[in-house]
């Protein structure tokens, strides 16, 4: 009775801490080969049949089955017991089946749906970070099965989008996992729903990267080997895109724009984003195979930056997190003498929609990085960029050092790049061009100093308010007074200056926003101090290049 086994098994994954001491021996040898009899011997379900699981009460004893014809039941039991072996304990009790429990593991990889094989992937990990040594010979079967996981993802991307009419599996489908999940009397009469096969799973593809990587670390000596194999694959899994997204594209660029974000012609919004974060992993999994063999990829050095600025362009606006791991990876990409690359793509770069997306929290939360990110990528090409490459970027950076919502620290940063910049612009071709951009630096400066000038005294004043209510607390007047001396000498400024309730009820309508975004340089002390004078000198000593520039720009 599929029933009373998934009952038990609930029972016995609810207590297993129970059976976590002296008897843990004993609860290993005794279960060990039922759970692995019924996962090896057992047919894996590929519908979620959660309605069925729910009517044991109700439909009296009669035996009914889910939609892929297996008995009500099966997957829930067979997701159980995975969950089961899930949390057990990896010591010396366990060490002895180890080797077993991995190769059963591997033959369910190959065979199971993809909420199953989430879970025989986290066990897998888990064994090898315990047991390295006792598992060795099971690293190389792994690694091909991750390479057919990667063959597969063409037809996989093609089932799913290039064929509307193919049912796939939906968003709430994808994934019915969470620690616990409820006993088969918890579900309510929802329909069941199908679940994908592993070995064409994105989501199972995505887990699958950061395993390889710390396969790799302990076993080197087959990596040389395998990066030749994974890394045709990995290009192949970057040049994916989906149907309704190709043609999305083909159809702004006739009207010259760029489309940025997902088609409405995708009907299956949450595993196209599966689909894009196995695409971003394979990224950071590149960017980690380009720091030791870069040789490996140079064949394709043209064709990264295209699928980065791809998937710049796919990624959801609502997968924040997903963008930001992308950047991450290109900012590694980037470090690498890669990065000459994606000098025919800084003017796509250079659109906020591409490199930021349209999300809002990616807006509020992302920019510092992007913007250094590219700060990065201008700052080793910006010999090599044409001028109106140049302008475009002046463009960008002035209205960022202007950008209160953005830290102190990345402010400094766009100034810095201005001014590495004004080298270049002095030997522009075109002069009056190039002088037209040194006096917008100019003026950028200057209105930030205008902007310095009037923050200066209400951060300062709230610097010695601080102070002050600090001081009340001190019972030694002598000290107080001591310390006074070192505040003044230390911010090197008249403290008998105070700004005006008016300036500073002024300034604080800036923290009433729409939406929270980053600490803006009037919400601290002391350090907001520090970095407004560190802007102060990165400006000041800018302009004598500027100056310099100008002069050398200048008509005979």
């Amino acid at each position: 009775d599929i029933k009373l086994k998934v009952t038990i098994a609930t029972e016995l994954r609810d207590k297993v801490e129970i059976f976590q001491s002296v008897e843990y021996k004993r609860f290993l040898a005794l279960l060990l080969p039922v759970f692995t009899s019924i996962l090896r011997d057992g047919q894996p379900a590929f519908s979620s049949n959660a309605s069925e699981q729910a009517s044991g009460g109700r439909r009296g004893c009669g035996m009914h089955t889910a939609r892929d014809g297996l008995p009500d039941g099966v997957q829930r039991l067979r997701q159980t017991i995975l969950e089961i072996i899930h949390r057990f304990p990896h010591n010396d009790d366990l060490a002895q089946y180890a080797s077993d429990l991995m190769a059963l593991l591997l033959r369910l990889l190959r065979v199971e749906n993809e909420e199953n094989a989430v879970i025989c992937l986290k066990i897998i990990i888990d064994l090898h970070r315990t047991y390295k040594e006792l598992l060795e010979e099971h690293v190389q079967p792994f690694l091909n099965i991750v390479m057919e996981m990667y063959r597969n993802m063409p037809k996989a991307v093609a089932d799913t989008f290039d064929h509307p009419c193919t049912p796939a599996p939906t968003g709430g489908s994808m994934m019915m996992m969470s620690p616990r999940p409820s006993s088969p009397a918890d579900f309510g009469d929802t329909p069941a729903k199908a679940l994908a096969r592993g070995m064409h799973s994105f989501k199972v593809l995505t887990e699958c990267p950061i395993i390889v990587v710390l396969l790799f670390q302990p076993h080197r000596r087959s990596v040389a080997a395998n990066i030749q194999s994974f890394v045709p694959l990995i290009m192949e899994m970057l040049s994916l895109q989906a149907k309704p997204q190709t043609e999305a594209h083909a159809a702004a660029a006739a009207c010259g724009e760029v489309f940025v974000g997902v088609s409405p012609a995708i009907k299956n919004r949450a595993v196209y984003t599966e689909f894009i974060i196995a695409q971003i992993k394979t990224v950071s999994f590149l960017a980690y195979i380009l720091r030791v063999y870069a040789a490996q990829l140079r064949q394709y050095q043209s064709v990264i930056p295209e699928a980065i600025i791809r998937l710049l362009r796919d990624c959801p606006p609502e997968a924040s997190s997903t963008r930001k791991e992308l950047l991450v990876a290109t900012r590694h990409i980037i470090s690498t003498d890669f990065r000459n690359a994606f000098i025919d793509h800084i003017d796509i770069l250079l659109n906020e929609k591409v490199l930021i997306g349209t999300g809002v929290t990616s807006h509020e939360t992302l920019r510092p990085l992007a913007f250094s990110t590219l700060a990065d990528l201008v700052h080793h090409v910006r010999t090599k960029l044409s001028l109106p490459q140049l302008s475009r970027t002046v463009y960008m950076y002035s209205r960022n050092l202007h950008d209160s919502t953005l830290a102190s620290s990345i402010q400094t940063m766009c100034a810095k790049l201005l001014l590495n910049l004004v080298e270049c612009i002095k030997h522009a071709s075109d002069r009056a061009e190039g002088r037209q951009l040194l006096m917008r630096i100019l003026d950028t400066f200057t209105n930030k100093f205008h902007t310095l000038n009037s923050q200066f005294p209400i951060v300062r004043q709230r610097c010695l308010q601080a102070y002050q209510h600090g001081s009340k607390q001190d019972t030694a007047q002598e000290q107080d007074g001591s310390r006074a001396g070192k505040l003044e000498d230390g911010m090197d400024v008249d403290l008998e200056g105070h700004a005006t309730g008016e300036q500073e009820s002024e300034l604080d309508l800036l923290r009433y926003r729409s939406i929270a975004v980053p600490a803006t340089p009037h919400e601290t002390h002391l350090d907001t101090l520090k970095d407004m004078r560190f802007l102060f000198r990165n400006l000041v000593s800018g302009l004598k290049n500027i100056m310099g520039g100008l002069k050398t720009l200048n008509p005979p």
